[in-house]
């Protein structure tokens, strides 16, 4: 799990990307661990290409 990672390697925060989604468990997870994890699925790809990279 990625909030074991980020503890781990006493990292301040982890993201995970994916080109597909995530389940509704894995949303709240998210919800929950805010300050530790983000997740960032196909929309969120598209949204940093087309506005944070103005490509």
């Amino acid at each position: 799990m990625l909030s074991g990672v980020v503890q781990a390697e006493r990292a301040t925060a982890g993201i995970l990307v994916t080109t597909s989604s995530f389940t509704r468990g894995a949303r709240e997870l998210e919800k929950q661990l805010s300050h530790q994890i983000s997740l960032k699925d196909y929309m969120d790809i598209q949204d940093w290409l087309k506005h944070d990279l103005r490509i």
